[in-house]
């Protein structure tokens, strides 16, 4: 009898979920900037993909724009790489690359404790100027990419988000394909591309530093 070996394949939205124990019956999905119908606490995934069954709509490199990055580093002129002040916006760009996953299409991965449920928490997320801290600074590479309006959110309700969040990101990081994983500058923590913290203290080693207003 031959023995199969797990090889760590590219992740749909609804087989992360699924693959961390977790019910799909209650996912539902809306096009970027709508707000999502749900005023439970829960998680949500930003995906480049419609279908959460689907594994598509997918970039080589991060679909960036270099006049968001620049609108950055002038808003925030504290920005340093690696502790130098004043990056270029190639630099900025180049980094940011380092951290796409090329054959994945979750792009972040969030939840929400919050008495405004999903939708408040979402509806904070695009609210959020990138560069500023509040309402909700999570996630803020995600607005650095050109490709807004073709994202998809895709949110479930959930009693324990902050645990499931968690359970799912751990799946996540433990399918990352070896070839992805091997052109990652953190391949210690191949988080989603938008996510920088995997629980309090253990952060992607990125390297750009004072990224918000104070």
């Amino acid at each position: 009898m031959t023995n199969k070996k797990n090889i760590n394949m590219p992740i749909s939205v609804s087989e992360v979920i699924s693959n961390s124990g977790i019910p799909v019956d209650r996912l539902k999905t809306v096009k970027w900037g709508n707000r999502p119908n749900s005023s439970n606490v829960g998680v949500y995934i930003i995906s480049t993909c419609q279908n959460p069954k689907l594994n598509s709509n997918l970039y080589q490199s991060a679909p960036l724009d270099e006049n968001i990055l620049n609108f950055w580093l002038r808003k925030v002129s504290s920005l340093e790489i690696d502790n130098k002040l004043s990056p270029t916006v190639s630099q900025l760009s180049e980094r940011l690359n380092q951290f796409w996953l090329p054959d994945e299409n979750i792009l972040y991965i969030g939840m929400t404790k919050s008495a405004k449920g999903i939708a408040g928490r979402v509806g904070q997320y695009y609210r959020t100027e990138l560069g500023e801290r509040k309402p909700h600074a999570g996630g803020h590479w995600i607005k650095t990419l050109k490709v807004l309006d073709q994202l998809y959110v895709h949110y479930l309700p959930d009693s324990l988000p902050k645990e499931t969040e968690e359970k799912i990101l751990r799946t996540f990081i433990g399918q990352v394909s070896k070839r992805t994983l091997e052109n990652l500058k953190d391949k210690k923590l191949p988080l989603p591309f938008a996510n920088l913290e995997l629980e309090k203290g253990n952060r992607k080693n990125h390297g750009i530093t004072k990224s918000k207003i104070t």
